[in-house]
C-alpha cells in the first residue's frame, strides 16, 4: 500500500487506458450510429404481419440482429466510458441517452415473439428448416416455445420494454453514487500514516497483518455506507418492487423464478445450491475456530476475514512482471490462446489506471466485432494478477 493519491482521469497515463478507439474512433462516429438507430427500428417495424412467411422471417431476424450490433457497441462505448470516471457529466450524460434507446428497441420488435407464437406450433417448429438462413435461428425458436406461457401480448411487451429505463433507474442511481459521491476519508496504512481509502484498495488493508490498520479501513469504509443507509435501503427497495413487477407481468409465482428462467435453470439447482451451503457450513466454522486461534483473537470480525493465518513474503508486481507471469502459466492452453492474450493484454485491451470516480470491481466486457475490454485497477498485488487472469 503506498500513500499515493488517487488521480484524476485526465492523469492516467494512456498506456494504462483500454483503446475505445477501437469500437469508435471518435465520439461523433458514436454518435452517428447512435442515431442511425431509430431508423432500423423503422425499417424492422416494416415487417410486422408478414412473419408467417419464412423469406419475410428472415429478413426481420436479419435486420434485428443488424440494428441490435449497432445497438450493442452503442451501448457498450457509451457505458465503458461512464464506468472509467462516474463523475464526468459528459459521459453520464452520453450513457443516459442509451437508455430510451433500449426501451424503443424493445417496444419496436415486441411485436416478433407474439407474432411467431401466434402460429401453430409444428409451423414453428418446422420454421428452422423452410429456408438455409433460418436454421442458426433454431435455438431461438425452441427457447420461445420454451418460455410461451411468459410471452405477452405485442401491446402488453412494448409496453413493459418502454418501463426498461425506470427500472434500471434504481441501480443506475447507486452506482454514481457509490462510485462518484461517496468520498471516503483517509486511512491508516502500515506505516502507520494516513492514505487515501477507495474500494479498489480496501482488499489490500483487510489483508494487512496489523489489525488497527483492517479495522480502521473497514470502519471508515462502512461508517460512509451507514451514513446513507437510508438512502441505500430507498434504492434497494425501489429495486426489488421492479423485479416484483416485471415478474409479475410475465406470470411467474416469484421473483426467482423469473429470474432463473431466462437462463433456463430450474429452481431445484438453486435449492441445491442453498442446501449444499448450508450443509458445509460446519466445516467452515471449524476453519474460522483454527482462524481465531492461529492469530490470536478474541473474537474474529468481518475484517479479520481475509487476513492470511500465516506469513507470507512480501509480494508485489508491476504490471508488465505480472503478464511475463500469467504467459508462462497459461502456455498449456496453446498458441493461439497465448497470442490472443498477450494481443490484448499489450494493444489497449485492459484499462486498468486506479482513478477518482472509477467504477469499483472488475470485468471483461464483450464487444461483437472487436474484441473483449477489460475494466480493473491494478495496485501491484498478487489479487491484481489473479483478477486480470480471471478476467481475460
Amino acid at each position: 500500500m503506498t500513500n499515493k493519491t488517487i488521480p484524476a482521469r485526465k492523469d492516467c497515463p494512456t498506456t494504462k487506458k483500454w483503446h475505445l478507439s477501437d469500437i469508435y474512433a471518435t465520439r461523433e462516429d458514436w454518435q452517428a450510429a447512435r442515431d442511425s438507430i431509430p431508423g432500423q427500428l423503422d425499417d424492422i417495424q416494416s415487417f410486422r404481419g408478414t412473419l408467417k412467411d419464412p423469406q419475410q422471417l428472415l429478413n426481420c431476424l436479419t435486420k434485428q440482429d443488424e440494428m441490435e450490433i449497432t445497438l450493442s457497441s452503442v451501448f457498450a462505448w457509451a457505458r465503458m466510458m461512464a464506468d472509467t470516471d462516474t463523475g464526468n457529466q459528459q459521459y453520464q450524460a452520453d450513457a443516459a441517452s442509451v437508455m430510451p434507446l433500449l426501451d424503443q428497441t424493445g417496444a419496436a420488435t415486441a411485436f416478433i415473439e407474439p407474432e411467431l407464437l401466434a402460429l401453430p406450433e409444428e409451423t414453428l417448429k418446422s420454421l428452422p428448416d423452410a429456408l438455409p438462413g433460418l436454421a442458426k435461428y433454431r435455438f431461438r425458436l425452441q427457447e420461445l416455445l420454451r418460455m410461451k406461457a411468459h410471452i405477452l401480448t405485442p401491446e402488453q411487451e412494448a409496453f413493459l420494454a418502454r418501463t426498461g429505463e425506470l427500472r434500471s433507474a434504481p441501480r443506475n442511481t447507486y452506482t454514481v453514487m457509490a462510485n462518484a459521491d461517496l468520498k471516503f476519508p483517509d486511512t491508516l496504512s502500515e506505516d502507520g500514516r494516513l492514505t487515501p481509502l477507495s474500494e479498489s484498495r480496501y482488499m489490500n488493508f483487510l489483508r494487512s497483518e496489523k489489525r488497527e490498520v483492517r479495522q480502521d479501513a473497514f470502519t471508515k469504509l462502512f461508517q460512509m455506507y451507514h451514513a446513507f443507509r437510508n438512502t441505500f435501503a430507498s434504492l434497494y427497495s425501489a429495486s426489488v418492487k421492479s423485479s416484483q413487477f416485471t415478474a409479475s407481468m410475465r406470470h411467474y409465482e416469484t421473483m426467482r423464478a423469473a429470474a432463473l428462467d431466462v437462463s433456463n435453470i430450474p429452481l431445484s439447482v438453486y435449492d441445491s445450491a442453498i442446501e449444499t451451503t448450508h450443509a458445509a457450513l460446519p466445516a467452515l466454522h471449524r476453519y474460522m475456530a483454527v482462524k481465531k486461534r492461529l492469530l490470536k483473537l478474541d473474537k474474529v470480525h468481518m475484517y479479520d476475514l481475509y487476513v492470511p493465518v500465516i506469513e507470507k513474503p512480501a509480494a508485489a508486481y508491476t504490471y508488465e512482471q505480472a503478464t511475463a507471469i500469467l504467459k508462462e502459466a497459461l502456455a498449456p492452453l496453446g498458441s493461439t490462446y497465448e497470442h490472443d492474450l498477450f494481443q490484448g493484454l499489450e494493444s489497449g485491451w485492459v484499462d486498468r489506471c486506479e482513478n477518482q470516480g472509477k467504477r469499483s470491481g472488475a470485468y471483461s466486457w464483450g464487444v461483437y466485432g472487436v474484441h473483449p475490454f477489460v475494466l480493473m485497477s491494478w495496485n501491484d498485488t498478487y489479487e491484481s494478477m489473479s483478477t486480470l487472469a480471471h478476467e481475460m
